[in-house]
């Protein structure tokens, strides 16, 4: 199998990755053919099942986050808390050995052994890589991400709007200033650390920069999240390129499209359908009369777009 967005090809269980010069020669990706984990067996259930439409780009989606599942899902969730899937596994197979690079770091990978050098901060990527799908509105990319955040094994896994981690981050930061004893402390460093105890794969939705404070934050956030073997699957409108466009101080933020390129497979959803507007179609916008017609109606249209899902009840903090 060929993972050619991120310049990788698999023999078994084994990972080695193409040169640079190949790598640019690749324009799109063939996934593993070895992809039929959690995710795509409850992707294509829901399509037989007619709850979803049969969508190319959605299944090329769902193929690279069933990989990331199954790769995960080699691993124990005790395993994952003390980090294992940051580290080279050793193999009794010589010829295994020569292309994987037992070292225990995250960012060691083997050009490194062909060339004889140890590759720069800049070059190194992580033996597992997140994902960040980036495409128009209403492709499905929340959905994808939460039918991934449903099927995957993890245990530690949070699942949240981007604007809604960010509130959380700045509200644990007030609240730790406001005790005597973090006065000319770092708080970003016991902040990433909670952050990690917490969660092994972070789910942002609609990741989208807008504001200084934010921008000037990531940076190191995920530097320490990514370091300490968080995974990063991400939603959004936009190539990282385009993330804080015409911000303020942007060439400070720079480093983390780079740091996100790093630690990220790239993926553009290149679907045609907008399904906010399918699933509307043919249904009544306007109910006049109140009664049971009118109640049944609204409980037609809700199973419509719930998908005949159970709900539950839920409170909402309002700030």
């Amino acid at each position: 199998g060929i993972n050619a967005e991120y310049g990788e090809f698999y023999f078994g269980h084994m990972y080695c990755h193409l040169f640079p010069i190949l790598k640019k020669r690749v324009r799109y990706i063939v996934t593993d053919i070895r992809s039929r984990g959690p995710v795509y067996k409850e992707w294509r259930k829901r399509v037989q099942e007619k709850t979803l439409r049969e969508d190319k780009a959605q299944e090329a989606t769902v193929r690279l986050l069933d990989n990331l599942a199954i790769q995960l899902g080699k691993f124990s969730n005790e395993e994952l808390d003390n980090n294992v899937h940051l580290m080279y596994k050793k193999s009794s197979n010589p010829l295994t050995n020569f292309w994987l690079n037992a070292k225990s770091s995250i960012l060691k990978f083997t050009p490194s052994i062909l060339s004889g050098t140890e590759l720069s901060e800049k070059d190194q990527k992580p033996i597992i890589p997140g994902l960040y799908m980036y495409g128009g509105v209403g492709c499905g990319k929340t959905m994808l991400m939460d039918l991934f955040v449903e099927t995957v094994s993890v245990k530690k896994k949070r699942r949240v709007h981007f604007n809604t981690f960010m509130s959380d981050i700045h509200q644990r930061i007030h609240n730790w200033r406001q005790d005597p004893s973090s006065k000319g402390k770092d708080l970003l460093e016991p902040l990433i650390l909670s952050l990690v105890e917490e969660t092994k794969i972070l789910c942002l939705d609609e990741f989208q920069v807008t504001n200084v404070v934010d921008a000037m934050l990531l940076g190191r956030l995920f530097d320490g999240l990514w370091s300490n073997g968080t995974v990063l699957v991400a939603t959004t409108n936009r190539p990282p390129e385009q993330l804080y466009k015409n911000g303020l101080q942007r060439a400070l933020f720079l480093p983390f499209i780079d740091d996100l390129k790093r630690h990220c497979i790239i993926h553009l959803i290149q679907s045609g359908i907008d399904y906010r507007l399918t699933k509307g179609q043919g249904q009544k916008t306007v109910i006049y009369n109140v009664g049971k017609e009118a109640n049944a109606e609204l409980d037609r249209i809700w199973n419509s777009l719930t998908e005949n899902r159970p709900g539950e009840e839920m409170n909402f903090k309002l700030k």
